[in-house]
């Protein structure tokens, strides 16, 4: 049976717990309720998409009455990457070139040019300026604004809670009314502890993380060390989640939260955090993943599904091209011999992710490629729809084309 997380306080003390506790606000209530995917009727129009389950699937439910799957493209930006070598953006130097340092002309074309590959979204990274002409998500990074990036959160303490009211009261406020948004994810491959009490435990004393910890091994001493550690990734998970959806439906209810882009290599203990999500009410819309493989890895996405039906995106993945001169050292994902292997891998991983009906879109990785000298990390792959010089891939994207325009029928046929 699912576990509920309903073994972590046993005894512990509520008096460390409410100092902690998420903001309340005027649903509270609501978020209480179990994870639940409305059924609405195609005769009902909304003014913001929701998520629909019927017998083939899960899906997006447009404003307009129609039904959806997100196909997106990550870090759409006139932009581009900074190269520290450099010490400029090739891409945005080309941009400035072709659109005369018109952010809104190029928008426009990149709006233009995603639709008619049958993109409808602007993933993670995406500039504003893309926002009327397209549907988007934001990414809110609110985990790593609390600590680092590099690390956990301390998610028990007052300054991830208050991080969390301050994104969401200033960001998520200012974007309630934008029908083009379709939702938040809320962090970017945060690093989840495999061991989560440990890695509490090893926090300073003073933290309020580590006297959670220790508060809760003390009530649980009867129990074996397996089973105290899943329950507390469960509650970190829980605490994790109800913060930021608390804090994202107080500012802006109109919009979905969809998880925190888990990355692929929280497979061993990613099933103990989706509890945690859904844990004493509901937490998330839907989870997202990124996952950088030739395939979408069906048989761990689909037990995790039939444990918690919930609804995931992968956020990210890509296939890198070894045929136009970048270096593909550092970076993500599979490298593959050209253009034509890049076309008939996209079309693969689509169409093994639609079949799942609970795979509600794909983002791909990215917009254009990486500096070849590097960007701020070192990464420098071939990873884009367009090159450095704004020029399309264009065997890539007729294959996307035409699997794009047939995702929804394929997720039509969707099985376990």
């Amino acid at each position: 049976t699912q576990s509920t997380g309903a073994n972590f306080p046993k005894t512990l003390n509520t008096g460390i717990l409410k100092n902690f506790s998420t903001t309340p606000f005027e649903t509270q209530a609501q978020m209480r309720t179990p994870f639940i995917l409305l059924l609405l009727t195609l005769s009902i129009a909304t003014a913001f998409v929701t998520l629909e389950k019927d017998s083939r699937g899960i899906w997006w439910f447009n404003r307009d009455g129609t039904t959806f799957l997100s196909k997106g493209v990550d870090h759409v930006s006139y932009y581009g990457d900074y190269c520290p070598k450099l010490g400029y953006s090739p891409y945005e130097r080309t941009c400035d070139s072709i659109y005369h340092s018109n952010h809104d002309l190029w928008a426009q074309t990149a709006a233009r040019r995603l639709k008619s590959w049958n993109f409808n979204t602007a993933g993670a990274w995406s500039d504003d300026t893309l926002n009327p002409y397209i549907q988007y998500t934001h990414i809110l990074d609110i985990g790593a604004t609390a600590g680092n990036w590099k690390s956990f959160p301390d998610v028990f303490s007052s300054t991830f809670i208050n991080t969390a009211q301050k994104i969401a009261s200033t960001v998520c406020a200012a974007r309630r009314n934008d029908q083009n948004l379709i939702g938040y994810f809320s962090d970017n491959e945060l690093r989840w502890p495999a061991a989560a009490l440990d890695y509490f435990l090893n926090l300073e004393e003073s933290a309020t993380g580590h006297k959670v910890a220790k508060e809760f091994l003390s009530a649980r001493v009867n129990y074996s060390a397996v089973d105290n550690e899943r329950e507390f990734m469960i509650s970190v998970a829980q605490q994790y989640f109800s913060v930021i959806y608390s804090a994202i439906k107080r500012y802006d209810p109109n919009h979905l939260v969809l998880g925190c882009k888990f990355v692929d290599s929280t497979a061993s203990f990613l099933l103990s955090i989706v509890e945690g999500s859904v844990s004493g009410g509901k937490f998330v819309d839907a989870h997202s993943i990124d996952i950088y493989n030739f395939t979408p890895d069906r048989a761990k996405m689909d037990s995790i599904y039939k444990a918690v039906q919930i609804p995931w995106i992968v956020a990210e993945f890509s296939f890198r091209g070894g045929d136009q001169g970048y270096p593909n050292s550092k970076g993500a994902g599979p490298i593959v011999p050209n253009q034509q292997a890049r076309a008939t891998d996209f079309a693969t991983y689509v169409g093994d992710w639609v079949s799942a009906p609970y795979a509600i879109g794909y983002h791909w990785f990215e917009w254009v490629d990486e500096p070849r000298q590097g960007r701020f990390d070192g990464e420098d792959s071939e990873y884009g729809v367009v090159n450095l010089e704004d020029q399309v891939y264009q065997v890539l994207t007729s294959k996307m084309t035409e699997v794009n325009g047939n995702a929804e029928n394929m997720h039509r046929s969707a099985s376990l």
